[in-house]
């Protein structure tokens, strides 16, 4: 992929690292609101290397619309109990995208 065709992926990075920000203080707070413990919530933005190594792997036609996973979230509880509850208080409060969303906990069991 060439240098010019990367401008829109500089731009997003940008954006997606505010909104990743944003995203952890407002889940931090949801949860101090719904007085649900939590060990931490962090949050990570793909760095260009990283996009552009992906982009490049899974061959994508277009990356601007294909690329779904420039962010992610990790929320770390101290109850497996708390984790139905958190997924609900999330899907309640963010329009998720469940074609492209992958719950940990189903994975690892």
């Amino acid at each position: 992929m060439e240098d010019k065709d990367t401008n829109w992926l500089d731009s997003a990075l940008m954006a997606h690292n505010r909104l990743t920000e944003s995203v952890v203080i407002i889940i931090e707070n949801l949860l101090k609101a719904n007085n649900i413990d939590y060990l931490t919530v962090t949050g990570r933005t793909k760095d260009k290397k990283s996009a552009l190594e992906k982009i490049n792997r899974k061959s994508y036609k277009n990356p601007k619309s294909q690329m779904t996973d420039l962010s992610g979230i990790r929320i770390i509880l101290y109850f497996e109990s708390d984790i139905n509850k958190v997924s609900e208080l999330i899907s309640d409060s963010f329009d998720i995208d469940f074609d492209n969303s992958l719950d940990k906990s189903k994975v690892l069991s």
